[in-house]
């Protein structure tokens, strides 16, 4: 949501119940915004932005730049792909 957000989108259809996504898509979590934008960068989101050291991060942010890295292709998916 807050990558293609970047890129233009401007409304979404979220599950209410979702409390982590409702409060990123309310702005509440700008925290969690600059990194995937930062991440993503300013050019295609194909080539992505800066690389971040997500050793230095909060397992929280852990996991958002973890997601970040498969869907631009850096990282390969697989089932324990946050556990790696």
């Amino acid at each position: 949501m807050v990558m293609l957000e970047k890129y233009g989108m401007y409304s979404v259809i979220s599950d209410p119940l979702d409390e982590k996504l409702t409060e990123i898509a309310k702005g509440k979590r700008q925290d969690i915004v600059d990194l995937i934008y930062s991440m993503v960068g300013d050019d295609e989101p194909a080539v992505g932005g800066k690389d971040v050291n997500i050793a230095g991060l909060s397992k929280e942010m852990q996991e958002y730049a973890k997601t970040v890295n498969v869907i631009l292709g850096k990282t390969l998916y697989s089932d324990s792909w946050l556990e790696i």
